[in-house]
């Protein structure tokens, strides 16, 4: 994506999203050994490509190299981590 838009990020572990349970929306989870992948939450994936599909597209995170869009979650939150409503991007 071309726009810039303020993503929290979040660095996981490989099958982070199975792990809590996020309800993917599109695409699959992180994968052990796997570079430049990148997870966006259903807000993040609307922000970035306004309705357009996610699942491939390329993004930065600050000046590093692009990652590929491996899936999209819906918002949810973690314990006391309120990410609903926050567009957030996990990588590995």
């Amino acid at each position: 994506a071309d726009t810039a838009v303020p993503l929290a990020h979040a660095r996981v572990a490989a099958g982070f999203l199975a792990t809590v349970d996020a309800p993917m929306v599109e695409g699959r989870d992180l994968r052990e050994g796997a570079a430049a992948e990148v997870v966006l939450n259903r807000e993040a994936a609307r922000q970035l490509f306004a309705g357009q599909p996610a699942l491939g597209q390329s993004i930065t995170l600050r000046a590093g190299p692009p990652f590929t869009v491996v899936c999209v979650v819906a918002d949810f939150s973690i314990g006391d981590l309120r990410l609903a409503g926050l567009p957030v991007a996990f990588t590995s």
